[in-house]
């Protein structure tokens, strides 16, 4: 991505938190996992062509099972 500020903050415990140019696009404590690589780089790509951020709410699902 050309002409971009990366920034990297401590979040909240158990969060995951992305956001570009001050708009929230992903919240783990929102949806409880972890979002879509996908569909986070489709939107920053979105972003880059001068669209408005939006949320991602794909998700990656869980692999994670209790026995």
């Amino acid at each position: 991505m050309q002409n971009t500020t990366k920034k990297l903050a401590e979040g909240r415990s158990r969060s995951f938190e992305i956001t570009v140019n001050g708009n929230l696009i992903f919240s783990k404590l929102k949806c409880g996992s972890f979002p879509s690589t996908e569909a986070i780089i489709s939107e920053l790509i979105n972003i880059e062509n001068g669209e408005t951020p939006s949320e991602v709410i794909e998700y990656e699902s869980s692999n994670c099972n209790l026995l």
